[in-house]
C-alpha cells in the first residue's frame, strides 16, 4: 500500500514539474519571439522611410569621386 503511495507521489510530482516547466518555458520563448517581431517590424519601419536602405550614422565618411577615400562629414572632428 505505501509503495503504490509513493509511487503515485512521485507521478504527481514529476507531473507538476513538467506542468511548471512547460509554461515557464512556453513563457520565455513566447517573450523572445515578441522581441524578434518588434525588432523586425522596427527595422523595417526604418528601410521603409529611407527608401530601402540604412541610415548613415553621423560621423561616417562619404566617398570622393565614386568611392575613393572619404572625407569627415563633421569638419571639427580629427
Amino acid at each position: 500500500m505505501i509503495r503504490r503511495l509513493r509511487y503515485k507521489f512521485i507521478a504527481a510530482s514529476m507531473f507538476s514539474l513538467a506542468v511548471v516547466l512547460f509554461f515557464i518555458l512556453g513563457g520565455v520563448n513566447f517573450v523572445s519571439y515578441q522581441k524578434v517581431i518588434r525588432d523586425a517590424d522596427a527595422v523595417l519601419t526604418v528601410l521603409g522611410e529611407n527608401g530601402g536602405m540604412f541610415p548613415k550614422p553621423h560621423g561616417e565618411q562619404q566617398p570622393v569621386d565614386g568611392g575613393g577615400q572619404g572625407k569627415p562629414m563633421n569638419p571639427s572632428s580629427p
